[in-house]
């Protein structure tokens, strides 16, 4: 999934259930997935064109920089000490 939010241009297909890469690599992934997946693909574009400008993270900002971390396998949360986040 981490190819679908820093690869290529992505294309999200929520009423087919797909979501594909430069049109030429298809994931088939649950509605609910898809729309997440696009959100923070959003999220994430905005939070690196940010930072590429030499900027500082807002507050808002910063809880989706620790959510795109751990989406790419950087962060690994901690169940016991961190309650659980579910993103609706």
């Amino acid at each position: 999934m981490a190819m679908l939010l820093l690869c290529g241009e992505c294309e999200f297909k929520i009423i087919s259930d797909s979501a594909s890469i430069d049109r030429k690599i298809k994931f088939h992934i649950s509605p609910k997935s898809n729309i997440a997946l696009k959100f923070l693909r959003t999220q994430l574009g905005s939070l690196l064109a940010h930072q590429f400008r030499g900027k500082g993270l807002t507050t808002e900002q910063i809880p989706w920089n620790e959510i795109a971390l751990m989406v790419l396998g950087k962060v690994k949360a901690d169940v016991q000490d961190q309650p659980i986040v579910v993103i609706t």
